[in-house]
């Protein structure tokens, strides 16, 4: 039973680098240990045993709550994942025995992009993919402006395949190089693309989270939907004291009943107007049954309507009674800033994220709302999304990071609100932004490697 003992350690490594820990070292560690078990099976079943096991021990967090909802839910994704995981060993051990030795290392860095290209079009969009836990190692990251997540999920299988094409195989240099030369050419890219330029054109913004004004239940006018109303307003006259011109509150930061939205937006639009104060605002609107827009009004220091937004991708398995956004995220321009918005679980469909890119925006706001699983999880996933369309990012959080993004990745503000329920700071932040090929290329990459991988499979059947 071999395939046993592999899937338990690497199921292990990889369960450890991406709950709770989010040790990347792990995840290079585990996809070496990985593919070292899989070619020492002899058989087609234990291939598929192998890796369902590895996902099974893997994806543990599933059932710890990264997917919302009901325990069957989590239950039957937790399951997928497990099958998927088994037919893909299954499939990638049967082509390593059908493919000349020289196609081998790219076989692992092909079918990872593949196989991420297509569940990413499913509800929870490139939420799996393996590339976000490498969200501290800053050589690495810039090649998503091109390439998006998928680049580094191809760099980590090819990393893997050149490890042990070298210990296990022993090749020619001549079928070990051009894997070489390409990971060298994309650290060498990234530590040239990662230098921040020095810029004295700044804004400041203020961060405003109040979990507790949050976490009462009445809807304006209610009395706790007042009360929740006035202490956030409170907070925004905090961050405005300390000098911000722009505020963001996290999203479902209020909630107010539909027959009362007009007057809950006018007391809005009177403060931002006494104190000269861009307001990005969230909240959920509710009519009498309980059906939900969750949505974003932006309120100029005018006191004026900016923009609506309503959130395009309610979370999957949790929002059955949330009305679904039509539009394309919401460009707005504050005082010569362009700013792009976007709520929370939209950030995880970078297809979608990228017609910020495309229009240039200076700011992508983006207010999210968490729980403690995937805190850390998200705060990765949404960070990429600065780097694969060149602006700064800053994400207020309910129950999360909020933290302040810049187009290279590097973080310039991190708090958690979890730790520190009540957030309330201006930062100052550098306006620059980048010119990215993703929102350009879109998945380019990511379908060059699906083809790819049908020519592999056409080869392999050939043989």
């Amino acid at each position: 039973m071999k395939w046993m003992l592999y899937g338990w350690v690497v199921g292990l490594f990889l369960y450890l680098s991406q709950y709770p820990y989010h040790w990347w070292v792990l995840q290079w560690v585990g996809a070496i240990v990985y593919l070292t078990g899989l070619l020492h099976l002899t058989s087609f079943r234990d291939a598929v045993m192998f890796s369902g096991l590895v996902g099974a021990i893997s994806h543990l967090y599933v059932l710890r709550g990264v997917v919302a909802g009901p325990v069957m839910l989590r239950v039957l994704v937790y399951s997928l994942s497990v099958l998927i995981y088994g037919v893909f060993g299954g499939c990638l051990w049967w082509m390593y025995g059908h493919m000349p030795a020289g196609w081998h290392i790219w076989l692992l860095p092909v079918y990872l992009v593949s196989l991420e290209f297509l569940l990413s079009f499913g509800p929870y969009g490139v939420w799996v993919s393996e590339g976000y836990l490498q969200a501290r190692l800053l050589p690495l990251i810039p090649m998503v402006s091109i390439t998006g997540i998928y680049g580094i999920s191809f760099i980590i299988g090819l990393v893997a395949s050149l490890w042990i094409a070298l210990f296990y195989y022993s090749p020619a240099w001549t079928v070990l190089l051009p894997g070489i030369l390409v990971v060298f050419a994309v650290f060498a890219f990234g530590i040239a693309q990662s230098q921040s330029p020095k810029t004295e054109q700044t804004v400041s913004i203020g961060l405003v989270v109040d979990s507790v004004a949050s976490s009462l239940e009445g809807k304006y006018p209610e009395k706790e939907g007042v009360q929740a109303m006035e202490m956030y307003v409170q907070r925004l006259a905090e961050v405005a004291d300390k000098g911000a011109t722009v505020a963001i509150l996290p999203e479902v930061a209020l909630k107010v009943s539909s027959n009362a939205r007009a007057d809950f937006l006018a007391k809005f639009q009177a403060f931002a107007r006494s104190r000269k104060l861009n307001i990005f605002l969230p909240f959920v609107e509710m009519d009498e049954n309980w059906q939900s827009v969750n949505q974003m009004v932006v309120i100029s220091e005018e006191g004026k309507i900016a923009g609506n937004y309503v959130k395009r991708y309610p979370l999957f398995g949790v929002a059955k009674k949330v009305q679904r956004g039509k539009s394309p995220p919401l460009i707005v321009e504050l005082g010569g800033v362009r700013c792009g918005c976007i709520i929370c679980h939209d950030d995880c469909f970078p297809r979608f994220v990228r017609y910020l890119g495309r229009n240039a925006v200076d700011i992508m706001v983006v207010p999210s709302k968490d729980w403690m699983e995937i805190a850390l999880m998200h705060r990765d996933v949404s960070l990429f999304r600065a780097v694969e369309n060149g602006c700064v990012q800053v994400r207020v959080t309910m129950n999360g990071y909020t933290q302040v993004v810049e187009p290279t990745g590097r973080i310039l503000f991190s708090r958690s609100s979890i730790a520190f329920p009540r957030i309330c700071e201006a930062v100052s932040i550098p306006l620059w932004k980048k010119k990215t090929l993703y929102p350009i290329l879109g998945d380019i990459f990511a379908m060059a490697n699906l083809i790819l991988l049908i020519y592999f499979f056409w080869q392999a059947g050939l043989k």
